[in-house]
């Protein structure tokens, strides 16, 4: 049987089996462990595909396009578990050469395997909605982590105090209502993606914004 047949012949489990498990990295992580227990090796489609295969209600699209996989989901978790703040990564390798799990990544993995080995199905817990209008805040995210502001932020621990109005190309104290919003839909997105390092940098945003 080939790579792609073994892959395609996963089944996706129940929402409700990992519903408590927040962490998109933990459910990649597993879906990781799962190829190298078939003895698929581990590439970055490989990986990403078996993670939309196993957990879809967490790695799909949209619910417009659910039967798709998210490309900007699964490359940000799949970045995350190679390169964290801490030292710690769940992967190793590189996307040339492939992957292979980390003693943490490994017990993560397990933890997971625990997890749903011992949650029955309860058709009671439904799969949250994933919102098409998070798409156009993931591009914002990206484009705070991407910005000047936040990079020197990350290299100094200072924050500019006109950041935020350029950002949002808005006169200062102008679009308040609008630019607070966007920033809380950001912070929430950040949080999805356990990415502590700009929700700090966000909430310290919003201390300018609320004057």
């Amino acid at each position: 049987m080939s790579y792609k047949q073994i892959i395609e012949d996963l089944k996706p489990f129940d929402y409700s089996r990992y519903s408590t498990i927040s962490s998109y990295e933990k459910l990649m992580v597993f879906a990781a462990y799962t190829l190298e227990k078939l003895g698929v090796p581990l590439t970055f489609n490989y990986i990403c595909i078996a993670a939309f295969k196993l957990f879809p209600d967490r790695f799909c699209c949209d619910e417009e396009f659910s039967e798709f996989p998210s490309v900007d989901r699964l490359n940000r978790t799949m970045m995350h578990l190679k390169y964290v703040s801490n030292g710690r990564s769940a992967l190793t390798g590189s996307v040339e050469n492939g992957y292979s799990l980390t003693n943490l990544g490994r017990a993560n993995a397990i933890e997971v395997e625990s997890i749903i080995s011992n949650t029955a199905v309860d058709e009671r817990i439904k799969a949250p909605i994933v919102d098409k209008h998070k798409k156009g805040v993931g591009g914002d995210y990206l484009r705070m982590k991407e910005s000047d502001g936040y990079k020197k932020y990350l290299e100094t621990g200072e924050i500019d105090k006109m950041f935020v109005w350029k950002f949002y190309n808005a006169t200062p104290f102008t679009q308040m209502k609008t630019i607070r919003k966007n920033i809380s839909e950001v912070a929430q997105y950040a949080d999805d993606a356990d990415d502590k390092k700009c929700l700090e940098f966000l909430e310290k945003i919003k201390e300018i914004v609320q004057g």
